[in-house]
């Protein structure tokens, strides 16, 4: 099985990064589709059921907290998990805000 990943944020040099840059096939994964803002993102996610979300959390039309908020509303399996990077975590890590969603807890 292929899992399929979405990559959403409104800086498009970040989602092409991210796409070609990681070695998605390794792990087992496949980008399957990207998004600009979290509108156009939760419809992606409706239409394509990733098992795994990288997204950031400022974005335009929606951010990333209230299109994972949207998720949680629809969500209708029972195994999914959130899991978001602290505030106390991206400081220590040095890392950009992004939010990441894995509906499949074997990935964990």
């Amino acid at each position: 099985i292929m899992y399929r990943v979405i990559i959403i944020d409104d800086e498009r040099i970040i989602v092409k990064g991210l796409s070609k840059m990681v070695p998605w096939e390794k792990y087992g994964c496949e980008v399957v589709g990207t998004a600009e803002d979290g509108l156009e993102g939760l419809e992606l996610i409706r239409q394509l059921r990733p098992h795994i979300i990288i997204s950031d959390i400022y974005m335009p039309k929606m951010d990333g907290l209230a299109m994972a908020a949207a998720m949680k509303l629809q969500k209708d399996d029972k195994t999914e998990k959130y899991k978001k990077e602290t505030s106390a975590d991206r400081k220590r890590n040095g890392s950009a805000e992004v939010f990441l969603y894995i509906r499949n807890s074997n990935l964990l």
